[in-house]
């Protein structure tokens, strides 16, 4: 009993915490957690998954035989010797039979639709992937500037405080007061800028998620960055990419078009059985009819194919000349905001924060001017924010070039 009542007094602090936990899992998602949500819940990407499943059934409808006819007659004859009338009836049943070429290319028509609308969804997977990275790092990069401006604010207002004893001891000039204030009002200005960014950035990510996520949720994690031990080849994204596929199918669809109009040009047999009861008696049979191509020979038709399948030709090799282009300048991109980022990290930080840091204790002691020291601060918190413009360009470029080469890049 008294362990009972212990687990009982304690439920509504563990059902507290438990409940605590949860909001703050629903309220937190990192990059690749939102990047998950987005292909389940972007509507761009839902339709095109539905174009897929729907041409796929035509695919699937396309390989099957089409459907026999059946004819009934029903009547009354009236002999011409004078006879009595009679009744008359008839029943016939006939099944077209499409000629192969035709059928084949009919059939690879709708599977190259099919194969298109997939790699469809795959090129549209990938930039819908690229759009909510891009959102998530710009919001992981306005709370690094947010926690910066909130220093900076911090440190005027210090020094603000600092300013206004000196005034009133007579220490030092009205107007430097009124300087630093002007800076503090600036770094409040800057302060709700971006929080207001961070908002709408908030707002732009979860529309791409169809809104799934709920009122405040954050972005968890930090930009960072590390040395890449992969990189996939032109050669290789261009065997693979879905924008290659895409294209591919389009060709592949227009020389089928082109091989399906060639192939009207044969006709299609229809094979028909019939019985009936006529005024002479009952008679059967079996019987066979062809359309022969004698007024028009689809030239046009043949024409209009061949140009098509010679464009889409050229815009296959378009597309491959675009994408290799893509790739080696986002491999430029990379490379270049590498280097950046280790000129920032090879001491560049450091010698800005030893800087600020000598420029407070001049500043404290009267060795300098309140504007060579506003001047160290601005420096200092202008290559932190460098920094960070650096690191989510390093993540941008790295987005980019997957989505160039149509696989995660590590």
């Amino acid at each position: 009993m008294k362990h009972r009542f212990i687990t009982i007094c304690l439920s509504p602090l563990a059902l507290t915490m438990l409940l605590s936990l949860s909001v703050t899992a629903q309220q937190s998602y990192s990059v690749d957690d939102l990047v998950a949500l987005g292909l389940e819940s972007n509507p761009r990407l839902r339709a095109q998954t539905s174009q897929v499943e729907a041409d796929q059934a035509s695919w699937q409808a396309a390989r099957r035989l089409f459907n026999p006819s059946l004819d009934f007659e029903f009547g009354t004859g009236e002999p011409g010797d004078g006879s009595p009338d009679v009744q008359i009836s008839g029943l016939s049943v006939s099944q077209l039979l499409e000629n192969p070429f035709k059928r084949q290319h009919r059939i690879r028509m709708a599977e190259s639709e099919w194969m298109g609308a997939d790699h469809t969804r795959r090129a549209i997977s990938l930039e819908i992937a690229f759009e909510i990275k891009e959102h998530a790092w710009l919001i992981l990069l306005l709370d690094a500037r947010e926690d910066l401006a909130r220093m900076n604010l911090t440190s005027l207002e210090e020094a603000y405080d600092l300013i206004a004893t000196r005034v009133r001891l007579g220490e030092t000039r009205e107007l430097e007061a009124i300087s630093l204030d002007v800076e503090v009002r600036r770094a409040r200005y800057q302060l709700n800028t971006i929080v207001t960014e961070k908002r709408f950035a908030s707002r732009h990510l979860n529309a791409l998620l169809g809104n799934s996520l709920p009122e405040g949720f954050e972005v968890a994690g930090e930009l960072t960055w590390e040395p890449l031990t992969n990189e996939t080849g032109i050669d290789e994204a261009l065997r693979t990419h879905p924008l290659i596929g895409r294209s591919e199918s389009e060709l592949a669809y227009a020389r089928s078009q082109l091989g399906l109009a060639r192939s009207l040009n044969i006709p299609d047999p229809a094979i028909s059985g019939f019985m009936g009861q006529e005024i002479d008696g009952r008679i059967r049979g079996v019987g066979i009819s062809f359309e022969f191509p004698l007024w028009n020979q689809n030239a046009k038709e043949v024409t209009r194919s061949r140009s098509i399948a010679d464009m889409m030709s050229w815009e296959l090799e378009r597309t491959r000349l675009d994408l290799s282009t893509e790739i080696a300048v986002r491999q430029g991109h990379l490379a270049l905001s590498t280097e950046q980022l280790e000129i920032f990290e090879e001491g560049l930080l450091n010698q800005a924060e030893v800087r600020l840091q000598l420029s407070e204790i001049s500043y404290r002691q009267g060795e300098i001017s309140l504007l060579e020291f506003l001047d160290a601060q601005r420096t200092y918190y202008s290559i932190l924010n460098d920094y960070q413009d650096s690191l989510y360009n390093w993540n941008l470029d790295r987005a980019a070039l997957a989505k160039a080469v149509g696989e995660e890049i590590r």
